[in-house]
């Protein structure tokens, strides 16, 4: 779990904070993350909520298809706010069942 700035050498400019399930001893096929992201980035003067989702990284296949729930970008507010809120229970429900399938697809050795 963590979050930091992004972009700092970029345009795109923000914020991030993850909740990320990470296996660096992955074999070539299967994903090494799997992560829940929320992202603010900073247009000139105007905060913007770009990213509520959660999805694979590695270069394996995803297990179980990702998930994002902010249609279009939305000025950070109320309105942003509103929608982390709702999302966020989806978000959760969706990580905890890619993470079983992670683990049923890809057992951890005992």
């Amino acid at each position: 779990m963590g979050s930091g700035s992004i972009g700092g050498a970029t345009t795109f400019q923000g914020h991030e904070m993850y909740l990320e399930a990470f296996r660096p001893d992955s074999a070539n096929h299967e994903p090494n993350c799997l992560a829940l992201e929320i992202c603010v980035r900073d247009l000139p003067g105007t905060p913007t909520l770009c990213t509520l989702s959660v999805g694979w990284g590695g270069d394996g296949i995803p297990l179980t298809e990702g998930l994002d729930l902010l249609p279009a970008e939305v000025v950070f507010g109320p309105d942003a706010l509103r929608l982390i809120d709702e999302a966020l229970p989806r978000l959760e429900c969706h990580f905890d069942r890619c993470l079983c399938d992670w683990e049923a697809a890809y057992p951890q050795s005992k």
